[in-house]
C-alpha cells in the first residue's frame, strides 16, 4: 500500500530573530475594535457624531449625548459603537455581533 504525503508550503510566513528580543507591545492595528474605540474617544469625533445625528435622526437622545460630550477626551472615557447606539438611539453607526458582524457607518460618517 502506498502512502500519500501532503506537503504544505507557507509562502507568506516569515521568521525573524533579533537579539535582544523586542519589548512586548500591543498593536492597535491587529484588532480593528481598538482603532474604532480610540477614534470614538476623541471629543471632536463625539461632537461630529452628535451633529450628524441631530441633523438626520429625530429620535436622537441629546441629553445622553451631552453627558458623553462632557466626558469625551478624559482618560477614563471609553466609547464603543454599541454603547453609542444603545444610549443615544443613533442611526448613523450600527454594530453587529457574531458571524458577518462588525461596525458599519453611514457614508456621510465613514467618508469624513
Amino acid at each position: 500500500m502506498q502512502k500519500t504525503v501532503r506537503l504544505y508550503f507557507l509562502h507568506f510566513f516569515r521568521v525573524e530573530a533579533s537579539t535582544p528580543p523586542p519589548p512586548p507591545f500591543i498593536r492597535n492595528s491587529d484588532d480593528p475594535r481598538f482603532a474604532i474605540q480610540n477614534w470614538m474617544r476623541n471629543r471632536n469625533t463625539i461632537e461630529f457624531l452628535g451633529l450628524w445625528e441631530s441633523l438626520h435622526n429625530p429620535n436622537f437622545n441629546r441629553v445622553q449625548f451631552d453627558t458623553f460630550r462632557t466626558e469625551a477626551g478624559l482618560n477614563r472615557f471609553v466609547m464603543t459603537p454599541s454603547k453609542w447606539v444603545e444610549n443615544t438611539g443613533a442611526i448613523g453607526i450600527t454594530a453587529k455581533a457574531g458571524r458577518y458582524g462588525g461596525t458599519y457607518a453611514h457614508s456621510g460618517i465613514g467618508n469624513d
